[in-house]
């Protein structure tokens, strides 16, 4: 609220963002926009590894017996099934929008894995709660681990060197993982599990990131719009956004979807710098009256150029 406060007293845009980007794109979104079942396939796959314990885990807790420890699932289980609902009901759907369920799930979670270690040598379903996904989690991780370097090699020999100490990784962890299963160790399995994930997420953040960067992130391909757009010069973009751009190039962004607009900027008898997507570039080039050249370009996997009507040897 603060922020929305100062960027309201310095003329900002804090109506546009509170009252069109939060509040009318749930009811009328013109982006984003999906069917109302996306998160029944979008979540499992976010919640990954625990998306196989799930199923097990929500059926063993709510047959519960005892009314009491029914009753010590409810908020969670409410926080849970509110939230995918109201979300699951916005016309905009992302996958980062549905994240203030996963606090809910992993306590619920929690709840199952506790009981479960209590009641291994007592309660078969309980314990088959966690033998079959856990089984089936190892066998998955292991045709992951073997088949990435593969994949790799046939499809991008240049990662390869990258993806098997990632590889080497998920196969050691599958195998103490395996031996800590098989001698009953449930505890430190799913403590060694949260370990592998963890290392995989720092892999993948570190190398497996900075090698997908470039191709990725906008970041090198703003820095040399920064060094063609006079500091203080508005940054022009036709019909693509990302708010990537202005971050990068420290320059606030003008865009338009208008080919019109994008004839007065260039027929202003002034040096225009355009960015856009390529395959747009190559379907006004040539109904313009004016000369465009390419003076810039990202090969990334949006394809930008930068566009001038100034020739730039």
């Amino acid at each position: 609220m603060p922020w929305y406060l100062a960027v309201s007293l310095k003329g900002g845009y804090a109506g546009n963002i509170l009252i069109t980007t939060n509040i009318s794109r749930y009811f009328t979104s013109w982006v984003h926009q999906k069917p109302f079942y996306y998160y029944l396939v979008n979540l499992p796959g976010n919640f990954l590894p625990w998306t196989l314990y799930l199923p097990g885990a929500l059926f063993l807790l709510f047959s519960e017996k005892e009314p009491e420890e029914r009753k010590k699932l409810l908020f969670p289980a409410v926080w849970a099934l509110s939230l995918f609902v109201f979300f699951s009901l916005s016309r905009a759907k992302r996958s980062e929008y549905i994240l203030p369920v996963f606090p809910a799930l992993a306590l619920l979670m929690g709840c199952f894995f506790d009981a479960s270690i209590d009641r291994w040598k007592t309660s078969h379903p309980w314990r088959r709660g966690i033998v079959w996904p856990t089984y089936t989690l190892l066998f998955l991780l292991l045709v992951a681990a073997l088949g990435l370097p593969i994949y790799c090699s046939i499809k991008s020999p240049d990662w390869l060197f990258t993806v098997i100490p990632f590889s080497i990784i998920i196969v050691a962890m599958v195998i103490v993982l395996f031996i800590l299963f098989r001698k009953e160790r449930v505890f430190f399995q799913l403590v060694a599990l949260g370990f592998l994930i963890t290392m995989m997420t720092v892999y993948a953040a570190g190398p497996i990131v900075l090698r997908a960067n470039p191709y990725n992130s906008t970041k090198s391909f703003c820095e040399r719009v920064k060094e063609k757009v006079a500091q203080g010069t508005t940054v022009k973009m036709y019909g693509y956004y990302r708010p990537a751009y202005p971050f990068y190039t420290e320059r606030f962004v003008e865009k338009t979807d208008s080919p019109e607009t994008l004839l007065q900027w260039f027929s202003s008898g002034e040096t225009q710098y355009v960015v856009m997507q390529k395959r747009d570039y190559v379907n006004i080039k040539d109904l313009f009256p004016v000369k465009l050249d390419i003076v810039d370009e990202w090969d990334g996997y949006r394809n930008m150029v930068l566009v001038s009507n100034r020739a730039e040897n």
